[in-house]
């Protein structure tokens, strides 16, 4: 028993060379992943398993007429990290070559139906495998089970019974406790397998989130040659590749790495691979041969990721590494990543683009919408002033040209607050010129403003105070324009003494109502929705007949 006991012991290492050569294969590394196998994934698997189990026949020691041998450590292993479907193929490959082999023996059915059913019963239990707190004990105790059922198999069907007891008396203690072990250290070198797949993971999470950091800058400015020139050198010092380069769907945007591949900006796309991920949206790795200058025939790897915006595949990143023998799914995994936050900040950029044309189109609105009667009352309170009061109507046409003049430069970019409340000082001078002593208004603000806003954001709420809430019902009244500074954020409150706003409109402009007749407050209250991340836009206090307080919140700094 001691010679079959360590017989058996020495016999374990070619099953783990096998294991330690399949360890490095892409379906090796989907198990760790806890990826789901394709139908295909699993022949081969089972088909590896299987193999290791014919090893373990082969190396076995003949005994009594039968084979003492390491055969199920393979299959047990398949089927507790595989699943049943592998777990039992794997067994019926190994057990049915024991089975058919000459070599069989009196016990070689048995051994067949055995490997079989040890190989079914790993895979039932794969699920408690891996939810397991310690999976090498459990494995241990999977090979103790599996181990005796063979015993027992061997018992019932092997002929004639004293033989089969007689050999199973010997072997039992042997094979029982040699490939339990076995199985523990293979799930021993899978762990570990997973620590260090864990530790490259992460080291590449890190270069990515370091990448993501570094690049976002230049990729909120969109896929240009500029941005992703500086995009592919980050990439390059960041994740130690030998070449990086971005494309879009023809031609090759940017590049960084070593002048031997050839590769210029603006050269065309001519590889297939790279056409292949951007058509169908998938992550492509490759090995090519290249002949360098200085080194001929020198291994290349190449992992090809597409960038995807708005469902549409915009152009590629591809990382270059020299000197592989096959490429690397933590590799596959940083370019994937890459992609995947390069995408997203630029659907951002796509995003803040639309925005700022949105806020430009409605900044053209407001100032369509001037009110012509504003237009021409002005001018004829200028003109009424000319003989009677010509400095104050030179002041009230300079105010005025300021006005206009404003209001046509702007194009939707932010200005500092004191420039928009120089607007409005300009704006209340020629209808404080019109209304004469019938108009009040009174300011509220504090010294220092460092503050910007959107262009013609207030403006709009003071002319809908006084044309709506005064001077359409009433002979005179006041305005007050109030700016209160907190620790994060400003207040802006425009407040008027008249008639008060119907309940209705406020409704009409909170669901945004294209139908409404306050343009200015609708425009007003989207702008600030679609230019700040957390405002709430306009705020109406009103009470019939006792005016009518219009006030929004801009945190410090909170620019889309």
């Amino acid at each position: 028993m001691a010679e079959l006991l360590w017989g058996l012991t020495t016999k374990v290492s070619l099953i783990f060379l096998v294991i330690f050569i399949f360890s490095s294969t892409k379906i090796f590394m989907k198990i760790i992943h806890n990826r789901k196998f394709t139908l295909r994934d699993k022949i081969i698997a089972s088909m590896v398993f299987g193999f290791m189990g014919i090893i373990g026949t082969y190396s076995g020691i003949p005994y009594m007429g039968a084979i003492v041998n390491n055969r199920m450590i393979g299959v047990v292993f398949g089927g507790l990290i595989g699943g049943p479907f592998v777990g039992v193929l794997s067994g019926l490959i190994a057990g049915g070559h024991r089975f058919l082999i000459d070599m069989g023996g009196f016990t070689a059915l048995s051994c067949g139906v055995s490997t079989a059913v040890e190989g079914l019963i790993a895979g039932l239990i794969s699920p408690y495998f891996f939810r397991s707190k310690n999976r090498v004990v459990f494995g241990f105790l999977t090979g103790i089970i599996t181990e005796t059922v063979q015993m027992m198999i061997i018992l019932l069907i092997a002929k004639p019974f004293a033989d089969a007891f007689s050999l199973v008396s010997v072997i039992s203690f042997p094979m029982v406790l040699t490939n339990s072990i076995g199985i523990a250290l293979m799930i021993i070198i899978y762990e570990n397998m997973i620590k260090i797949n864990d530790m490259q993971g992460a080291f590449r999470s890190e270069q990515a989130l370091r990448i993501a950091r570094e690049t976002m800058k230049y990729l909120r400015m969109g896929l240009t040659i500029e941005a992703s020139q500086n995009v592919v050198r980050i990439i390059r010092d960041i994740a130690k590749v030998d070449a990086v380069a971005i494309t879009d769907r023809e031609r090759i945007f940017a590049y960084e790495g070593i002048d031997s591949l050839g590769f210029k900006v603006g050269d065309y796309i001519h590889s297939s691979i790279t056409k292949q991920a951007m058509e169908q949206h998938i992550v492509i790795s490759s090995l090519l041969n290249v002949d360098l200058k200085l080194k001929k025939n020198k291994n290349l790897s190449v992992v090809i990721a597409p960038l995807i915006v708005n469902g549409e595949a915009i152009g590629s990143i591809k990382l270059y590494s020299f000197g592989k023998t096959k490429t690397s799914m933590v590799d596959e995994e940083l370019a994937s990543g890459l992609a995947m936050l390069f995408s997203t900040q630029l659907e951002l950029s796509h995003l803040d683009e639309q925005k700022n044309l949105l806020n430009k189109a409605e900044l053209s609105v407001l100032q369509a919408k001037i009110n012509p009667h504003f237009l021409f009352n002005a001018l004829n309170t200028i003109h009424s002033l000319i003989r009677i009061e010509p400095n104050q109507a030179r002041d009230l046409l300079v105010k005025f040209s300021d006005y206009f003049r404003n209001n046509i430069i702007h194009n939707g970019c932010f200005i500092t607050l004191e420039k928009e409340l120089d607007q409005v000082m300009a704006y209340l001078e020629l209808e404080k010129a019109r209304f004469g002593n019938r108009l009040t208004v009174e300011f509220d603000i504090p010294e220092e403003l460092d503050i910007e806003v959107p262009p013609l954001i207030i403006q709009p709420l003071i002319e809908n105070a006084i044309k709506h809430g005064i001077f359409e019902h009433k002979s005179s009244g006041k305005v007050k324009i109030m700016i209160a500074a907190f620790d994060t954020f400003y207040k802006i409150s425009i407040e008027d003494d008249g008639v008060g706003i119907d309940e209705n409109i406020v409704e009409s402009i909170y669901r945004m109502d294209e139908t409404t007749n306050c343009i200015g407050l609708l425009t007003t209250h989207k702008r600030l929705l679609a230019t700040y991340r957390n405002n709430k836009g306009l705020y109406f206090e009103t009470k019939p007949g006792n005016g009518t307080l219009v006030s929004f919140s801009i945190s410090r700094g909170e620019k889309v």
